[in-house]
């Protein structure tokens, strides 16, 4: 009767180990699900983004990439576990060179790591805000009737980007580093008007997230022409002037 009782026994364990087993293997192979939302509207940098920019927006999940427009309303099925979600515009390659290298405005957000478990729909709204910077030159009514044959040189070291009357118009784009700034330097070459006479300037401003920083140039009293660097007030306003002198020796 002892033997028929440890068998008992016995068999109740193994019957145990095995039910365990498939609870774990459920666990480990089910799918969970992670809903995912885009949030433009609370960031004041990327309000005028419509619907359809947001649907090719590219959401990472883990390690896979997926279209926003494949996401909307349709849970995404992943295994259970610990994922990274995020969500861009483009690439922070394509943020600098797009548009013939002018680059472009990358919009980016990310919700942080998501705990799915099986059969569970996780709902994850990402907000999406600018992470780069971009420049922009202008030159004023009294600087072109002051100068002629002027140019704008950005970023010689780096990237060189020389602007004048035909793309002064133009955006150019900056990725920037941990700290959110970028240090843009930037040189002016121009000609007295009616004469022979180059005058030089060169400087440098600091680029900072989502910010669009504009640099005026006009023409001054006394053979001066100034820098005014002003910030797109869509982002954050700020002004700085800089005043340079071209026939300083």
């Amino acid at each position: 009767m002892m033997k028929k009782i440890l068998f008992a026994a016995a068999a109740v364990c193994t019957f145990a180990a095995c039910n365990e087993k498939i609870i774990a293997d459920k666990e480990e192979t089910g799918a969970g699900f992670i809903s995912v939302g885009l949030n433009s509207d609370s960031s004041i940098q990327v309000k005028s983004v419509s619907d359809e920019e947001l649907d090719s927006y590219m959401v990472t999940i883990g390690e896979d990439a997926v279209s926003y427009s494949e996401l909307k309303g349709v849970p995404y099925s992943v295994k259970p576990g610990t994922y990274a979600v995020s969500a861009q515009n483009c690439t922070a390659e394509e943020a600098v060179s797009a548009n013939n290298g002018y680059g472009q405005k990358h919009i980016y957000g990310e919700a942080g790591s998501i705990e799915v478990v099986s059969g569970v729909t996780v709902p994850v709204t990402i907000r999406c805000e600018v992470v780069n910077a971009a420049a922009s030159v202008v030159f004023t009514e009294s600087f072109k009737a002051a100068f002629e044959n002027y140019s704008v040189v950005l970023d010689e070291e780096s990237r060189n980007i020389s602007v004048n009357d035909e793309n002064a118009d133009a955006e150019f784009y900056w990725n920037l580093d941990e700290d959110g700034m970028y240090v843009l330097s930037y040189s002016v070459s121009a000609n007295i008007k009616g004469t022979e006479d180059v005058k030089t300037a060169d400087g440098v401003i600091r680029l900072s997230r989502a910010v669009k920083s504009v640099l005026r140039f006009s023409a001054g009293e006394n053979g001066y022409f100034g820098i005014e660097v002003v910030a797109d007030d869509s982002m954050t306003e700020k002004d700085e002037n800089i005043t340079v002198d071209p026939y300083k020796e």
